[in-house]
């Protein structure tokens, strides 16, 4: 059950000589592995010598990993010949699911076509999850989703290995997308299940995705409940110790101190960290992401000069246009703005308020993307750049929108699989209370960017009815209206009602284009 809760990434695609030297291998079976075109060496080969050669593969299921791994090879040259529907290659395919911990991306085919027309359901079941996280891995996301909720509609309340795999995948699918509210009823229905399949590995890896979603809901007596069933699984002598240190819990933790304003403990979980290392998933794991934060906790203590030093040198280590790139420049704009280096903030500024609000959004998730944009807003405006803090503040308003219409949709899609429990519901339902309570003032202003433009009888709002195109910035998502005055409600009107939007680009934008060009 290797494939249950991991990614598929590619398999290595041949073997070494000495690999390849199994003494209870048929020669005739290393020869087809060792073949350097295999693909070749099929053709015209008589249907019952491929069969021969898959028996073979069946002998050395049981045998050593060099003979288990000859087996794989041989069902990944002959997948074409292997019929899901007919019940020895079935058992054939349960067994590459059993043993399989990576997947080349040549067992694809196999593995869509035993999610179709496996003879047993768990397998084809089992199919579309390793193929959804191999789609996954090649960025197919929303192939991946089909195929993920597809498994956990037929196999809900069944607890069984495809539909606690489904699950798994899913709240990690979600995660990566920024989907938080998803995230986090996906992965407390993987944590009752693994719970009930005492497997307490994946029941922490699924409890660490639920806190990582508390704490950006920012639901902190939740968060707190959740992180002593973590303590517990981490004291457990089952559970395998490395997953103490896993970046995600990690991460949570740290947000945690941080925003309950405690940053003297988040600088102290910085210093006892093990050394960061290139190459890793997750920001805190690099250099420049473990930079990063050390910064942002560092202009928390009031240690500003040494914020600015330590985030300047580390904008050229992380990619332009990354999330963590959008999170640098808006915690270079607080220290900027609290050290009154107003050349600084204006250069960062510019350079975070680029990009349109929906390619933000898609960037950063609304969640990030209302904290950038509000933070921005807010260091701008203290030091008089009240331009730059209006497209801030639009930023925050679109993601606000947004973060609405994600809690609203989970509410109203998830529950025709059950898995949004009455205490999801009552959760959610509070968070998004208070995120309105929160945030009011933001959400007035646009509720009266409306209402001043109704009292005005501005004419984008006679488009609305009329049906004719308005036009809309491509970069900022402002509206102009037919004086060509550009208003900063374009995200809002929707889009999916009776005003089509024909796409230009405004002044201010175009100015900056210029400049940058």
């Amino acid at each position: 059950m290797s494939i249950l809760g991991c990614g598929v990434v590619s398999w290595r695609h041949g073997f070494s000589d000495s690999q390849l030297s199994s003494p209870t291998a048929p020669e005739a079976l290393v020869d087809l592995a060792r073949a350097p075109a295999w693909e070749d060496s099929l053709v015209d080969t008589p249907q019952s010598a491929i069969e021969g050669r898959l028996c073979e593969a069946d002998a050395l299921r049981d045998g050593s990993d060099t003979d288990r791994g000859l087996a794989l090879a041989a069902y990944r040259i002959l997948h074409e010949s292997l019929r899901p529907e007919r019940s020895t290659d079935c058992d054939r395919v349960e067994w590459v699911l059993d043993t399989l911990t990576r997947c080349d991306d040549r067992f694809g085919p196999l593995l869509r076509r035993a999610g179709q027309c496996a003879a047993r359901t768990v397998v084809r079941l089992r199919s579309n999850v390793a193929l959804g996280a191999f789609l996954e891995g090649a960025g197919e996301f929303a192939e991946a989703e089909t195929l993920f909720l597809g498994v956990l509609k037929e196999a809900r309340g069944e607890g069984s290995v495809p539909e606690r795999g489904a699950c798994l995948n899913l709240c990690r699918l979600y995660g990566q997308q920024r989907r938080v509210f998803e995230s986090f009823v996906i992965a407390r229905h993987a944590v009752t299940l693994f719970r009930d399949a005492a497997d307490p590995t994946r029941e922490l890896y699924s409890l660490i995705e639920v806190i990582r979603c508390l704490a950006d809901m920012r639901e902190w007596d939740a968060f707190d409940a959740v992180l002593v069933r973590i303590d517990a699984l981490i004291a457990d002598p089952s559970v395998p110790a490395r997953t103490a240190t896993l970046p995600g819990l990690f991460l949570a933790r740290l947000r945690s101190a941080v925003e309950r304003d405690t940053p003297h403990i988040a600088l102290k979980m910085l210093d006892e960290m093990p050394p960061a290392s290139t190459g890793q998933r997750f920001s805190v794991d690099r250099p420049a992401g473990r930079q990063s934060l050390r910064g942002a906790v560092l202009t928390e203590l009031g240690r500003l000069h040494e914020a600015a030093d330590l985030l300047a040198r580390t904008r050229s280590l992380v990619e332009p246009y990354s999330s963590s790139w959008y999170t640098l420049l808006d915690r270079q704009a607080t220290c900027a703005a609290l050290r009154g280096d107003d050349a600084c903030l204006r250069d960062v500024g510019a350079d975070a308020l680029l990009l349109s609000n929906d390619e933000l959004i898609q960037r950063l998730g609304s969640g990030r993307g209302l904290r950038i944009g509000i933070s921005l807003e807010k260091a701008l405006r203290s030091r008089g750049f009240d331009a730059v803090a209006c497209r801030a503040l639009d930023l925050a308003a679109a993601c606000a929108i947004a973060r609405i219409r994600e809690i609203d949709r989970v509410v109203r899609d998830l529950p025709e699989l059950s898995l949004v429990t009455v205490d999801d519901r009552a959760l959610l339902t509070r968070v998004r209370r208070r995120f309105i309570d929160e945030h009011r003032e933001l959400l007035c202003a646009l509720e009266q960017t409306f209402e001043r433009a109704e009292a005005a009888s501005e004419p984008w709002l006679e488009t609305l009815r009329s049906g004719a195109h308005a036009v809309v910035c491509a970069w900022c998502a402002r509206l102009r209206s037919a004086d060509g005055h550009w208003m900063p409600v374009g995200h809002y009107v929707p889009r999916e009602g009776p005003l089509p939007l024909t796409h230009g680009i405004c002044e201010p934008c175009l100015e900056q284009l210029y400049d940058r060009a």
